[in-house]
């Protein structure tokens, strides 16, 4: 039986994805507000 990366304590996979997991969205959230950022801002 196979034990996956994770659970086999593989942290620092979790901190990079989870890591990723949180700025992702955000980075996602800022390219989409970015063409209406001047006439948000107005």
């Amino acid at each position: 039986m196979s034990i996956d990366p994770f659970v086999r304590g593989d942290n620092k996979g979790i901190l990079i994805f989870g890591l990723v997991a949180t700025i992702f969205p955000i980075v996602f959230v800022i390219f989409a507000v970015l063409p209406d950022l001047p006439r948000l801002l107005r």
